[in-house]
């Protein structure tokens, strides 16, 4: 038995459990979540085996949970499996008759009933369920590596980017390398700095520049959807050029330019951190595999 806690939840309901996902993590507590696994055989597979491996399971129950019948599923099976299940009821739902009668004798938190986030959270952690799970595990020994494939080992809070727990949370974009709750500040950042240059530029087209702004616009839009910062450069350049020649406050937006793009060189020196473990975890699983 795996010495981590499964949660089980809607994904439309994932901007109220990420966040507690990732505090839980930075706490210590060892999960599996699934995390962009396509739907299919290779989901099906992915969730019977963390689900077989787990500690038991957390389930964040809510209106979209009911309506989902992958949820509904884990939660079965992780009685068929005499998994220890704990129950979070993220709103006031009434359960189907035959699901509340299964469902009525295991431990049941009502976050709703909370308005401190915290008071919930500290009742959360009391959990039994939490009990082997609540430590931060250390390194694995470089000698064991090989032994143990990537996909199986549960996503603990140790420290910073970690290569993904299964093949199916592998991202394939720098978007969805974005919505990990470890970037989180990184993508709040990229947010702040675009939307501040954009009103500085269309504050600028005001006093007269109708050229420049406008380019810098859209350099910085295009920089932000394809999360590029090659896209910031020119319009540093321009910013700045402009500033020399034209209006000074032209160099307040080169300072937001600036800052844009040392945020997004930041986020690209992570994300191609992130592959090359992602890469070196598959060569070494990929060995193991030849090896045996």
């Amino acid at each position: 038995m795996g010495d981590y806690v499964f949660i089980s939840y809607s994904h439309k309901d994932s901007d109220r459990i990420h966040p507690l996902i990732k505090r839980m993590m930075d706490d210590g507590i060892s999960i599996w979540y699934d995390n962009g696994i396509d739907p299919g055989t290779e989901w099906d597979e992915n969730i019977a085996m963390h689900l077989q491996e787990c500690s038991g399971i957390i389930a964040f129950l809510s209106d979209n949970y009911l309506e989902s019948d992958n949820c509904r599923d884990e939660l079965n099976y992780a009685r068929d499996l005499g998994k220890e299940r704990l129950l979070i009821y993220l709103d006031s739902v009434e359960l189907p008759a035959g699901m509340a009668m299964r469902l009525n004798r295991l431990q049941a938190i009502h976050k709703y009933k909370y308005k401190d986030e915290d008071a919930f959270y500290s009742e959360l952690m009391k959990a039994p369920i939490l009990k082997d799970c609540n430590t931060i595990q250390a390194p694995p020994d470089k000698n064991d590596a090989a032994k143990v494939p990537y996909e199986s080992i549960p996503y603990s809070a140790n420290s910073g980017i970690k290569a993904p727990r299964n093949a199916g949370d592998v991202p394939v974009s720098k978007r969805d390398f974005l919505k990990m709750p470890e970037c989180g500040l990184l993508g709040s950042l990229i947010l702040i700095a675009a939307v501040a240059l954009c009103m500085l530029a269309c504050f600028l087209i005001f006093f007269g520049d109708y050229y420049g702004c406008p380019v810098i616009i859209i350099l910085t839009v295009i920089a932000c959807w394809r999360l590029n910062y090659l896209f910031v450069i020119p319009a540093a350049v321009i910013s700045f050029a402009l500033g020399c020649f034209m209006i000074p406050y032209h160099f307040i937006l080169f300072a937001f330019t600036v800052f844009l793009l040392a945020v997004l060189v930041r986020f690209d020196l992570l994300y191609k951190k992130y592959l090359t473990e992602v890469n070196s975890s598959e060569m070494m699983t990929s060995g193991d595999r030849h090896a045996s």
